[in-house]
């Protein structure tokens, strides 16, 4: 699947009655979170495969994703999970970029009701924390 295919998946997506309300680490019917989201876009079922898989098969196996050197638009950016002291964590994130020069990106957040296009520096920029994001390519 080229970065344009899975654009035109994601804004496809978009025009569906499916959607409901973010559900963080959840794959339904009523509900998506981030990374089922980039799943169903792709045409597969999230299983166990969640951000932080993404972002480990993207930098490791590239199994599912590639690492791209640059952003572009339909590309995957992802970042993970930080695990805290007392084992609490902040979750990664991941969302489609449409737009590269407006950090652009669609993607299903609890900020929004489903999946919709909004600004997302922290998948540009990274997090305040110093994860930096990482851009890869959907290849099956």
């Amino acid at each position: 699947m080229s970065p344009q295919d899975l654009l035109n998946a994601a804004f496809a997506n978009l025009q569906r009655d499916v959607r409901a309300h973010y559900g963080m680490g959840t794959e339904n019917d009523a509900s998506f979170d981030c990374s089922a989201w980039i799943w169903d876009c792709v045409g597969d079922k999230k299983h166990d495969r969640n951000t932080d898989w993404i972002l480990a098969d993207a930098t490791g196996k590239q199994t599912k994703f590639k690492v791209l050197a640059a952003p572009l638009p339909g590309c995957v950016a992802v970042y993970g999970t930080k695990w805290l002291k007392g084992g609490k964590r902040k979750a990664g994130h991941v969302g489609i970029v449409v737009d590269v020069a407006r950090m652009l990106v669609l993607d299903c957040s609890d900020s929004q009701d489903g999946p919709a296009c909004h600004v997302q520096e922290v998948l540009f920029n990274g997090t305040k924390d110093g994860r930096k994001p990482v851009f890869c390519q959907f290849v099956g």
